[in-house]
């Protein structure tokens, strides 16, 4: 998973965070969810220990399915910790060049 992909996706969690028009956060809805899947699954096959887990429960929390109903308050928490987060672990998911994933 390319790195810069995260970068987008934290932006994207920051513009949540923002008062967006219906269509627009419905979009992300459905975009943000899908990368965390992604990630957890691209996580799991380099290797890492936690991070599979940690998008995993992101993937399930920003689901568009079954949604949780958190107010908007909590929601604009949740969507700055986790695009810092994702900020600060996008890095981990760049591979060697041997393409081995034991660069932590």
């Amino acid at each position: 998973m390319p790195p810069l992909v995260l970068y987008i996706t934290a932006g994207l969690l920051f513009l949540r965070s923002a008062r967006l028009p219906y269509w627009d956060h419905v979009f992300l809805e459905f975009a943000v969810p899908l990368v965390f899947a992604w990630a957890a699954v691209e996580a799991y096959r380099i290797n890492r220990k936690v991070l599979p887990y940690i998008y995993g429960f992101l993937a399930i929390l920003f689901n568009p399915v079954i949604p949780f109903e958190l107010d908007q308050d909590t929601w604009f928490a949740i969507d700055i910790g986790v695009g810092i987060f994702v900020l600060t672990t996008a890095r981990s998911f760049t591979v060697s060049p041997m393409g081995d994933g034991d660069d932590r």
